[in-house]
């Protein structure tokens, strides 16, 4: 004769299901926690190959990068075209200076002539995997120059527009026709019209083998913040006029388009300025870095740059990456110049 089979009962049930739901409130924080650090890790990943393949080009082309200037501005310093990247244009008989991303492509393994985005091998080697924008709609930020559109660009991470833009024959650095860009430290003043100030200097002209201390300046970071948020409060999640604010993908100690810039700016001490802490306090410039990107920081003040715990990660000029907590942006020199 056999025995009934006893199930469960309805409060041995419960107690299951808490010790359950208790395991998973233990452990969901140390899973949140790896996962957040393997993000860390395929980053830095991405900015070192990003870095190595800037370095190639630089070995290869007489020590030029992939500019961060518009097309006009490119073609001025590289008129028989053997500087830089070029890719077929409107046309099949026309070709134009990549992007600075795209122009990494030969130097990732790809030569397909394709952007970077459109590339299926080395598209993720551009986007951070904790990148909340990179899933938003329309993806990304404002990459500025020479894309059809711009304006949602999948990609997590800026350049240094202070070595990558070049000059026009007056001498002037520039991002495109209408922007100008000064650097800190740089040879030659700006004159800008707009404000009727004068600010130093030009920037390096996409040489990456001038550059004063390769190892400690800044050569691509997380860049990046969407949506942001106006002084009124309205929040923008694409910016369509001038980038000025949290959208643009480029860092430079010395502020293009704006009267916030580092010479008037009483908040950028003489020890920080030409250093990615004074990018941080320069107006609306220090706006596009990241700092919630990778972990949890906590705001301490009423400046957008009052964090504790907020890292981001950099990629210097030699081919190094590293985190770089916001308590030690001081040291990331963006200026490519002695100063």
């Amino acid at each position: 004769m056999s025995t009934p089979r006893r199930g469960f009962t309805l409060v041995e049930l419960l107690v299951v299901i808490g010790i359950i739901a208790l395991l998973i409130a233990i452990l969901l924080p140390t899973l949140n926690k790896a996962r957040e650090q393997a993000n860390v890790v395929k980053c830095l990943s991405n900015l070192r190959q990003m870095a190595a393949a800037a370095n190639l080009m630089a070995t290869e082309r007489r020590g030029y990068i992939q500019p961060s200037s518009e097309k006009d501005e490119v073609l001025y310093n590289d008129p028989s075209r053997q500087k830089f990247i070029y890719r077929v244009g409107g046309s099949a008989t026309t070709t134009v200076p990549a992007d600075w991303a795209s122009g990494l492509l030969p130097y990732l393994g790809d030569r397909s002539g394709q952007t970077f985005f459109e590339s299926q091998d080395k598209s993720q080697v551009f986007v951070c995997p904790s990148d909340p924008a990179i899933d938003m709609n329309p993806k990304g930020y404002w990459m500025v120059v020479n894309l059809g559109n711009s304006l949602a660009t999948p990609l997590s991470y800026g350049i240094n527009a202070d070595i990558a833009c070049v000059t026009q024959a007056n001498g002037q650095g520039r991002f495109n026709f209408g922007g100008i860009i000064g650097v800190w430290g740089g040879p030659g003043t700006q004159f800008y019209a707009s404000t009727g100030t004068t600010r130093t200097g030009q920037p390096l002209g996409a040489r990456l083998n001038k550059v004063f201390k390769p190892a400690e300046t800044l050569l691509f970071a997380d860049c990046g913040v969407r949506p942001i948020q106006t002084g009124t409060g309205l929040v923008i999640a694409v910016q369509t006029a001038i980038p000025t604010t949290g959208n643009a993908l480029d860092y430079s100690a010395t502020l293009a388009y704006s009267t916030n810039f580092v010479e008037s700016n009483p908040q950028i001490a003489d020890g920080i300025r030409g250093t990615l802490e004074g990018v941080a306090k320069t107006g609306w410039l220090g706006r596009r870095i990241p700092y919630l990107r990778h972990g949890k920081a906590k705001k301490v003040g009423t400046e957008f740059w009052e964090y504790q715990n907020a890292r981001i990660n950099v990629a210097f000029c030699d081919g190094h990456a590293e985190t770089v907590a916001a308590s030690d942006f001081g040291r990331v020199r963006v200026s490519p110049y002695r100063y």
